[in-house]
């Protein structure tokens, strides 16, 4: 019998993590004098959660192709199957390779629609502000773990459009400091606490 995916464990699973890392995040914080090494572990702190988040992204799309094959099957005409175990299921998303990777949360939805479908895709119903932020995650995550020119293009095109900054600060400076943004999702807070909460609502929501 094909196993179906528990969703449960899957959101409890990427949850906690992202709830040890704010925990581990606090702990630290309080005991830290030194600006740089508070700026540091926010670094570190946000590179956690987007991690989980990613981690979450292709357990979630698992877990929707297993439990509605049926677009997939149509879609390449697979004939005399009606539904994917979790393992196949896991290979489909991966499209053979080692890892699943998306680029933005928009490619993300890409990817979904064409495996599971528009009505059976999870990630349409993520607000665009929060899928803002999820891109700009990505784009500090990547220019953390990089530090690459092309990385820091990106991630000053993500903030500039997400945060109307236009002198790109240093991702820690960024994360330690307070979103005093209107619409931000918790104004008033450091931007890490802002990210931390947009991670916890869409794993979930999602």
């Amino acid at each position: 019998m094909s196993r179906i995916i528990d969703l449960r464990v899957v959101r409890k699973r990427s949850l906690d993590t992202v709830n040890e890392a704010m925990q581990r995040y606090a702990s630290i914080h309080e005991e830290l004098n030194d600006l740089s090494y508070q700026r540091w572990l926010a670094c570190m702190t946000l590179t956690d959660m987007h991690g989980a988040w990613e981690r979450f992204a292709e357990r979630r799309l698992v877990a929707a192709l297993n439990h509605y094959p049926d677009h997939f099957l149509a879609e390449n005409s697979v004939r005399g199957v009606s539904k994917l175990p979790a393992g196949l299921a896991d290979y489909l998303t991966r499209g053979g390779r080692k890892y699943f990777d998306f680029r933005s949360c928009a490619d993300l939805i890409k990817i979904a629609n064409t495996l599971v479908g528009k009505p059976n895709n999870p990630f349409r119903t993520i607000p665009k502000s929060f899928a803002s932020h999820l891109d700009a995650a990505a784009a500090l995550r990547n220019y953390i773990l990089h530090e690459s020119d092309a990385s820091w293009d990106s991630l000053k095109t993500q903030l500039m459009t997400n945060f109307n900054i236009k002198a790109t600060p240093q991702p820690g400076e960024f994360l330690d400091s307070i979103d005093h943004r209107n619409a931000s999702p918790k104004k008033g807070h450091k931007r890490i606490l802002v990210f931390a909460m947009v991670f916890e609502d869409v794993i979930r929501k999602t």
